[in-house]
């Protein structure tokens, strides 16, 4: 079920709304209006976990008052893009938090995975916000996703009542199935930062695939290869909470500037801005170099 996801202006009192899901009179309305209630609470419980979420990577600063603030003039809207609406609810959770998430923060997501399941809005541990919750039809949702894409991810124990067979039909295509087990493992998987990020995203995805088709046919996976993939994961994780956290102090900044234009873009508050100064002190840097390559080549006389 593909989700498109914007922050508009706020016109009304709500802060989140979903359209392209709409109840009828039909035959069977009553699930499909359950189904759209359904969505629409996961939306609410979405915005909920992805504050928990970053509140767990800037402790210092209350991720409800600062979201709470910025959403004062806006409204999270999630369209569902589909003809037919016949799915939804808690299966679109991870999908809702991932949207809401890149609307809040303005970070691109992929669009080459398929993603079911419903996350905690809090979590088991520290670090651990957007546990897994396990979720029916897991095994048709992975077959019509990766008709069409590359991966497809899915509740860790959902994943882990998949077959061998079933798994090493989609390694073989170069494709793969991904269980997940908190929603900050699941993040550095699915967003882009920069292309240095996706060079190491791609290398990652491929290495799991090999290591997975080598363990499938009884051979001892390289150590190396292991410590490799666990280095690659960790790289991308410590690079997505660092650039969320900058996004943070951004916001936060923007907030409570006294002089804030009310009209500026989200792109302007999350652009990365140079260091105050940076243009004016490299010239006069350079500059300083030339006069010293003259000084060395005068003598006293």
């Amino acid at each position: 079920m593909p989700i498109a996801t914007s922050l508009t202006y706020n016109l009304g009192s709500e802060k989140i709304i979903v359209t392209g899901a709409v109840s009828t009179s039909a035959p069977g309305a009553a699930e499909l209006d359950m189904a759209v209630k359904m969505t629409q609470q996961s939306a609410q419980e979405a915005l909920t976990m992805v504050k928990n979420y970053l509140q767990d990577l800037d402790p210092k600063v209350s991720m409800s008052r600062l979201i709470g603030e910025f959403l004062e003039h806006y409204t999270i809207h999630h369209q569902l893009l589909t003809a037919s609406y016949n799915v939804g609810g808690p299966s679109a959770g991870y999908a809702l938090a991932l949207n809401t998430l890149s609307a809040l923060l303005l970070i691109p997501i992929y669009n080459d995975f398929g993603i079911t399941g419903a996350p905690w809005t809090k979590g088991v541990k520290r670090g651990e916000v957007g546990g897994s919750v396990i979720i029916g039809g897991h095994t048709k949702k992975a077959q019509k996703v990766l008709q069409h894409l590359r991966r497809m991810y899915m509740p860790l124990q959902n994943y882990k009542d998949l077959e061998h067979e079933f798994l090493d039909n989609y390694w073989s295509q170069d494709k793969d199935i991904l269980g997940v087990t908190h929603f900050g493992d699941l993040v550095p998987e699915v967003i882009w930062l920069d292309t240095d990020y996706e060079k190491v995203l791609l290398e990652l995805i491929d290495m799991r695939i090999k290591y997975k088709i080598s363990k499938y046919q009884g051979n001892k996976p390289s150590a190396k290869i292991k410590e490799k993939i666990l280095k690659s994961k960790e790289y991308l994780r410590n690079q997505v909470e660092n650039d969320l956290v900058e996004r943070l102090v951004a916001l936060r900044r923007y907030l409570r500037s006294p002089g804030k234009d009310p009209h500026l873009s989200t792109e302007e508050i999350f652009r990365k801005k140079k260091p105050l100064g940076s243009g004016r002190i490299k010239p006069f840097f350079d500059y300083l170099k030339k006069q010293k390559s003259r000084w060395v080549g005068v003598s006293d006389n």
